[in-house]
């Protein structure tokens, strides 16, 4: 199954699961890391020696999944 990243459906998502579990939301709301300045529902392709690798957040892991970094840099919100 291909995953979906959609920025406002991932972004709603992450809100909606954060009210309904009682956690905060470490996520920045706009989706716009505060480090690397990617967004973090964004998939991206970065080149692992001559593999390349595809980081993001999709909009099933925002669905599921209390978000604590950027996928991109490896930021940690919660600190």
């Amino acid at each position: 199954m291909k995953k979906e990243y959609d920025v406002l459906k991932a972004r709603k998502a992450q809100q909606k699961y954060c009210d309904e579990e009682g956690l905060p939301l470490f996520a920045p709301f706009t989706g716009i890391c505060f480090k690397c300045g990617k967004n973090i529902y964004e998939e991206e392709e970065y080149r692992r020696g001559n593999t390349f690798v595809k980081k993001g957040i999709d909009v099933d892991k925002a669905t599921n999944e209390l978000v604590t970094g950027c996928p991109h840099c490896s930021m940690s919100y919660v600190d």
